[in-house]
């Protein structure tokens, strides 16, 4: 219970600080050639093995493999960047934040609840990754994950298994 707190407190924190700070940056400063923009996008995001390339999701218990997730997760994003006023269809996109939620199949059969939050860095090609996995089997992980978006590749940080 202390943890759905604590996640709901981080999002509303998160969505707040986001619509503060996107008000006061797309008024720009007047000086700077470039205006600075949050945007919005819903989407989804696929994962799945193929035998060109492995977008499941490992999960790790002690640095062992106890499963891999696949299927697709909705995800609600804000892109944090800035656009030329004299040329505004180009918007150049610095970060983003990305919460997930949906459900995935790992390779047992066993469908779990996700719930998680990534930031990206759109100019280094690297993220973070909180994942929160609830199975209807009763387990339970939470993942913290790094990685590189191109190849894609996640990087299992810590794992909390019950």
């Amino acid at each position: 219970m202390k943890r759905t707190i604590y996640f709901i407190s981080v999002a509303i924190l998160i969505v707040l600080g986001v619509t503060k700070s996107s008000l006061t940056s797309a008024q720009g400063n007047g000086n700077s050639e470039f205006v600075d923009r949050a945007v919005p996008m819903i989407t989804t995001e696929n994962y799945y093995y193929s035998p060109l390339m492995d977008r499941t999701i490992p999960v790790m218990c002690d640095g062992i493999e106890v499963d891999r997730l696949s299927g697709t997760l909705d995800v609600f994003c804000r892109m944090f960047g800035h656009y030329n006023p004299l040329n505004p269809t180009v918007f150049v996109t610095q970060w983003m934040i990305h919460n997930y939620s949906g459900s995935l199949v790992g390779t047992s059969g066993e469908v779990f609840d996700i719930q998680g939050a990534k930031k990206i860095d759109s100019i280094d090609k690297v993220y973070t990754w909180h994942l929160n996995i609830k199975g209807d089997r009763g387990s339970h992980y939470i993942l913290f994950a790094s990685g590189v978006t191109s190849p894609f590749i996640i990087t299992i940080e810590k794992a909390v298994c019950n």
